[in-house]
C-alpha cells in the first residue's frame, strides 16, 4: 500500500458522522462516441479469452492493458461509477444532508480533477477514502443500439482496498455504525467481498437496524458463498431483472410481473429484517417489503424507456438515489417515482447541468404538493371546490389508515348528514398494533347499522370461522369471530375472486364499492366505470382522486396476492342514489399512481 495515509482518526476536527455512506468502486469513466470502438476490441479480447457480457459489466484481469484511446474516439472522462453517482445525486438533492465515502482513489490522467477533490468539493467526507499511487480503476462504456451499454473494468487501485479496509477495521465500524444508511455498490477483486463481510457484519451487530443499501451490480451472479452472505446483510436491495432472476435462481425464460414479485419474495427471506427489494425495469418498479407480518408490494407504472438505458448503471445509480432520498424521509414508497424521473430527466440532460433540476424533482414527488404523503396528514382534511367527491385524507405519512380513509369517504358518499370521525373509524375497524387493517369488523358495524353489505373474496367463510387456522399471519380467532359476527349482521359473503364485471350495474343501482388490495396492501373506493376506466379514490399516500385507472390493469390488480384481493359493496337498505355531482373533464399533470398506473391529478380549484 502506498500513498498518504488514509484520515481515519475521529477527533474534534472531523466533521460529524454521515448520515450516508457510499462505500465502493470509484472509477474513471471513459465514454467511447461511437460504437465502432467495440469492433477495434474485440479481437485482442477474444485473444485474451475473455468473454464479454453484451449489454453488462465485464471485469479484465490487471494483467490486461486497457488503453481507451485505442478503442477509438473518448467522448468524456469523468469520476463515475454508481457509487459516485448516487452521493452526486443525494449532495443535489440535500446540500445539507452529511455524506461520506469508503473507497480507493488512484491516479486519474493529466487533466481529470483528482477523485478526492471532486469528493471534497462537493463537500462528502474523504476520511476514508484511502489513497495509492497505482492507476485508478478504468471503466470503458461502449454504446450500443438503443442506448444499450457494454463496459469494460479494469480494477486498477481498487485491488487494495481490502487492505486498508483490515487495516482501519476498528475505526471503520466506529464511524458506519454511526450512519443512517451504508450504500453498498460491488467491488472487483477476489478479497473484496470477504473484506467487506467482515466489516459489515461487525456493524451489523453492533447497530442491527441500520439500514444496509445495496446494488450489487455483477455481483448477482456471482456464486460465490462469501458475495451471498454479503448481499444477505443487506436491508434495501436494488436490482435489474436479470440480477432478481440471478438472485433468485429463478428461469431467465420466467415472465415478468407476478413472476418478479414471487423472486423478490424469495430475495425478501434470504435478507436481514425488516427488508426492501426495488426493482426497476423499463416500463416500471416493484418495491416489496417485509413488514413483519406479512410482505407488501407496490407496482410502479412509468412511460417506458429503451432496456439499455433504464437499466444501465448511470440510471440505476439515479434511481437508487430516489429510493435512498425517500428512505431518509421515513418512507420509501414515494422512491421509485423520484428515481425514475432523476434518470428520464439526467438521460435527456446528459452532464453536469442534470443536477441543476434535482432539487425542484424533490419537491414534486416529496415536497409540500396535493399528491405528495404531507397531504396525507391525519390532521388535514380536503374539499377542493368543484370535486365530484366529498374527501377526507386520515391516512398516516407512511400509510396504514386507508382503511379508515375509504370508510369516511364511503360514509359521506351514501348520503350521512352526521360524518364519522377518525377515533369512531378506529372503534369500527378494531385495529390490531402490527397488522394491516382487515374489513372483517366493518363489515360487521355496517350491515348492523342498517347497511346492505356484499363481500366478494376467495373464501370459503363456512370453512374459516369453524377452522380458522387456514390462514396465517393474523390474530384469526379474532377475525373468525368478527366474521360471524358479520353473518349474523345479514353480510353476504361471495366465494369467488372478486372482478369489475357486474361493477357498472351496481354502481348505477347504488352501491359503493371498497376495494382492498394485496399488492400493494391498500384499499380504495370504486366510485365510477367510465368506459374503459374504473373511477378510484385513492387516500394514498400519495392521495389520489378521481384516478381514471385502466379497468383491465384494476382486474389484473386484484388477482395479485396470496390471497387475491377482495371488493365490498355497501349500500344503505333504502337504496338512495350515491351522493355525486356531475364531473368536469380532468387537467393537470400525468403523475404514477398507487397502483402503478399514470393518474390525472386536477388542479385545485
Amino acid at each position: 500500500m502506498t500513498g498518504p495515509p488514509a484520515r481515519a482518526d475521529l477527533g474534534a476536527g472531523e466533521p460529524a458522522v454521515p448520515a450516508v455512506v457510499g462505500i465502493g468502486a470509484f472509477p474513471v469513466d471513459y465514454r467511447l462516441a461511437d460504437p465502432a470502438g467495440w469492433g477495434r476490441l474485440r479481437g485482442p479480447l477474444a485473444a485474451a479469452g475473455i468473454d464479454v457480457t453484451i449489454g453488462g459489466e465485464t471485469l479484465l484481469p490487471a494483467r490486461m492493458r486497457l488503453d481507451p484511446a485505442e478503442a477509438g474516439t473518448v467522448d468524456t472522462i469523468t469520476l463515475g461509477g454508481p457509487a459516485f453517482t448516487a452521493l452526486a445525486a443525494l449532495r443535489h438533492l440535500d446540500p445539507t444532508l452529511p455524506l461520506g465515502v469508503v473507497g480507493m482513489a488512484g491516479q486519474v490522467p493529466a487533466g481529470v480533477t483528482p477523485i478526492r477533490t471532486t469528493l471534497d468539493d462537493l463537500q462528502i467526507d474523504t476520511r476514508f477514502l484511502f489513497a495509492a499511487d497505482a492507476p485508478a480503476q478504468k471503466c470503458l462504456t461502449l454504446p450500443g443500439p438503443d442506448g444499450q451499454q457494454t463496459l469494460l473494468t479494469q480494477p486498477g487501485a481498487t485491488t487494495a482496498l481490502p487492505d486498508h479496509l483490515a487495516a482501519q477495521r476498528a475505526a471503520l465500524v466506529d464511524y458506519l455504525a454511526g450512519a443512517r444508511i451504508i450504500h453498498l455498490t460491488s467491488v472487483p477483486g477476489t478479497q473484496a467481498a470477504a473484506a467487506l463481510l467482515d466489516l459489515l457484519g461487525a456493524v451489523h451487530a453492533r447497530q442491527p437496524s441500520i439500514t444496509i443499501s445495496i446494488d450489487p451490480g455483477f455481483w448477482a451472479a456471482s456464486p460465490d458463498p462469501t458475495v451471498s452472505a454479503l448481499l444477505a446483510l443487506g436491508s434495501l436491495l436494488h436490482l435489474t431483472p436479470a440480477q432478481c432472476t440471478a438472485l433468485a435462481q429463478r428461469r431467465a425464460a420466467d415472465p415478468p410481473g407476478q413472476g418478479h414479485v414471487d423472486a423478490a419474495h424469495s430475495i425478501l427471506a434470504r435478507l436481514a429484517e425488516p427488508a426492501t427489494v426495488v426493482l426497476r425495469e423499463p416500463g416500471g418498479a416493484l418495491l416489496t417489503r417485509d413488514l413483519g407480518e406479512d410482505l407488501e408490494t407496490t407496482v410502479y407504472r412509468h412511460d417506458p424507456l429503451p432496456a439499455g438505458q433504464i437499466l444501465t448503471p448511470t440510471a440505476g445509480a439515479l434511481f437508487a438515489a430516489g429510493i435512498l432520498t425517500a428512505t431518509l424521509r421515513g418512507d420509501p414508497q414515494p422512491g421509485p417515482d423520484l428515481g425514475d424521473a432523476l434518470a428520464r430527466h439526467a438521460l435527456h440532460h446528459p452532464g453536469p447541468s442534470a443536477y441543476a433540476a434535482f432539487p425542484a424533482l424533490a419537491r414534486e414527488h416529496l415536497g409540500e404538493t396535493p399528491t405528495s404523503p404531507a397531504a396525507s396528514h391525519p390532521a388535514t382534511e380536503a374539499r377542493r371546490p368543484g370535486s365530484a367527491v366529498p374527501r377526507h385524507i386520515p391516512n398516516a405519512l407512511t400509510g396504514g389508515r386507508d382503511l379508515h380513509a375509504c370508510l369516511l369517504m364511503a360514509w359521506d358518499l351514501l348520503g350521512h348528514r352526521t360524518r364519522l370521525t377518525l377515533d369512531e373509524a378506529d372503534t369500527i375497524i378494531e385495529p390490531q398494533p402490527r397488522v394491516q387493517p382487515r374489513p372483517s369488523a366493518m363489515l360487521a358495524w355496517l350491515a348492523g347499522t342498517d347497511h346492505d353489505v356484499e363481500h366478494v373474496e376467495a373464501l370459503d367463510i363456512d370453512a374459516f370461522t369453524q377452522a380458522p387456522q387456514v390462514r396465517a399471519s393474523r390474530d384469526l380467532a379474532r377475525e373468525a369471530a368478527t366474521l360471524r359476527r358479520g353473518l349474523a349482521a345479514g353480510v353476504v359473503f361471495q366465494d369467488r375472486t372478486p372482478d369489475l364485471q357486474d361493477a357498472a350495474r351496481r354502481i348505477k343501482d347504488g352501491w359503493i364499492g371498497m376495494i382492498h388490495l394485496q399488492h400493494p396492501r391498500s384499499t380504495v373506493l370504486l366510485t365510477a366505470i367510465d368506459g374503459d376506466d374504473a373511477v378510484l379514490q385513492v387516500p394514498g399516500p400519495p392521495a389520489q382522486w378521481d384516478w381514471h385507472a385502466p379497468r383491465q390493469f384494476v382486474e389484473d390488480s386484484l388477482r395479485v396476492g396470496r390471497p387475491p384481493a377482495s371488493i365490498t359493496y355497501i349500500r344503505p337498505r333504502h337504496h338512495p342514489a350515491p351522493a355525486t355531482a356531475p364531473r368536469t373533464p380532468m387537467t393537470g399533470r400525468a403523475t404514477p399512481g398507487l397502483l402503478g398506473s399514470p393518474t390525472e391529478v386536477q388542479d385545485a380549484g
